[in-house]
């Protein structure tokens, strides 16, 4: 739970590095506080492989969204910049 807490990014690596944690307990808790990449692996390790896959493709979605935004409020010459 400290690490879902304090270091949300870390857990998806934790759990890949480790053995011997209560699945379902693990995926609450990435649940509970939102580690999105660790409950998508989680719940593919439990066999469901579609809500894994809906976890990931709502984190894009919300991404490309959130780039859409950017580039919506970018002038002609700032996208020309980042294209060079």
């Amino acid at each position: 739970e400290l690490l879902c807490r304090f270091d949300p990014g870390g857990v998806l690596a934790f759990l890949k590095a480790s053995v011997g944690y209560s699945v379902a307990e693990v995926l609450e808790l990435c649940h509970r506080h939102g580690v999105r990449d660790a409950e998508a692996f989680l719940l593919e390790r439990t066999g469901d492989v579609e809500a894994a896959l809906g976890l990931l493709v709502d984190r894009c979605q919300r991404e490309l969204e959130q780039l859409a935004g950017h580039l919506h409020s970018c002038s002609l010459e700032q996208l020309a910049e980042v294209m060079e």
